[in-house]
């Protein structure tokens, strides 16, 4: 969870779909739902037609789908990675993530590469005129969507149909680790795609925008809330700030323990651990990169003077020289676990 939530592959770590599905007791939808959405749902799907077909879900994918549409720069890769010509991902501004990528799980979207070319060749191919009767049945409506009842929303297979002012609209979204995107067509003969390398882009907005057609479900706020903006800074440069006070004004930490060897060894260790995690969730995209490079420097700071004050520092302080390993033990730890997350994380991205 931790690596999911840095920016890390959640999807690399989930088995067979199939044999999760069939250890699950007591989840999914009540019996009489008729509709929801379900990643599990697709991955089950998408192996289980492969596995009808006799090829993998890749495979099977570029001989029936990909091939017939002149689809050539849409594939599915198999291993951790990005293309050699696809263009990073990105959380928001200045955070890269890294792509998912789980062949079992492709049909949720993992791994999968193409761009707007390729998708414009698909949605010609769902709006054109008289299709064969198995792309027709992709949008037959199959049940009603609550969620959007004023737009008498259905679900055909996968795609979502709406009755937009007396336009009929096909559309589907999506959004992975670092990308979103958006495809529509109307009953007018229009059509959109929207993609995107970074999951703030309110494709969908862009998408109907295009169409001229109002989305109010799919409004945005333009930036984070002031708590997350505040809570960047925070980690960034806050944290930084505080260690290094606490190293060369220790007597002013009045509610903290005295300065001793484990404190001049965990505050350097707390102050590089937050600083990293801020560069990993923080809201880059609107907090000025200074603060940053400020927390950089602080940090620095407190390296050198938790060096040069080592030699002169007690081992210990206090009656209780057991509680003080506790209390140094409670936060560097988990801390160090997440320094730890973080750099693995960084490691991997491209």
């Amino acid at each position: 969870m931790a690596g999911y939530l840095l920016g890390g592959d959640g999807y690399s770590v989930l088995g067979d779909p199939v044999r999760t599905l069939t250890n699950l007791s007591g989840y999914g939808p009540k019996p009489d739902t008729g509709f929801s959405c379900s990643n599990l749902g697709y991955a089950v799907l998408g192996e289980t037609l492969a596995r009808v077909d006799g090829r993998d879900y890749p495979t099977a994918l570029r001989e029936r789908v990909l091939t017939p549409l002149g689809m050539e720069h849409t594939t599915v890769r198999t291993t951790p990675g990005t293309p050699d010509s696809a263009i990073p991902l990105f959380h928001t501004a200045g955070t890269p993530v890294v792509p998912w990528t789980n062949p079992k799980w492709a049909a949720v979207g993992t791994g999968t590469w193409t761009t707007s070319a390729d998708l414009a060749a698909f949605l010609a191919a769902n709006a054109a005129p008289n299709p064969p009767a198995a792309r027709a049945l992709t949008h037959t409506p199959r049940a009603a969507v609550a969620d959007y009842a004023d737009r008498d929303g259905h679900i055909g297979l996968g795609w979502q149909l709406w009755n937009a002012g007396g336009t009929k609209v096909g559309r589907h979204n999506g959004l992975t680790n670092g990308s979103r995107a958006f495809v529509a067509y109307t009953s007018d003969q229009r059509a959109v795609v929207v993609l995107a390398n970074s999951t703030c882009t309110p494709t969908e907005k862009i998408g109907f925008g295009l169409l001229d057609i109002s989305a109010p479900e799919f409004d945005e706020p333009q930036t984070p809330h002031p708590v997350l903006l505040a809570f960047t800074v925070l980690l960034s440069a806050g944290v930084p700030a505080l260690a290094l006070l606490g190293l060369v004004r220790p007597r002013r930490a009045r509610f903290s323990r005295p300065l001793d060897r484990p404190k001049a060894l965990s505050l350097p260790l707390i102050a590089a651990t937050c600083w990293l995690l801020a560069l990993r969730v923080g809201e880059w995209g609107h907090v000025p990169g200074i603060f940053s490079a400020l927390g950089a420097g602080l940090l620095t700071a407190t390296v050198v003077e938790s060096v040069r004050r080592w030699p002169s520092l007690p081992t210990t302080r206090g009656r209780w020289p057991w509680l003080r390993a506790v209390t140094f033990a409670l936060p560097t730890l988990p801390m160090a676990a997440l320094l730890c997350t973080t750099e693995v994380i960084t490691a991997q991205l491209p």
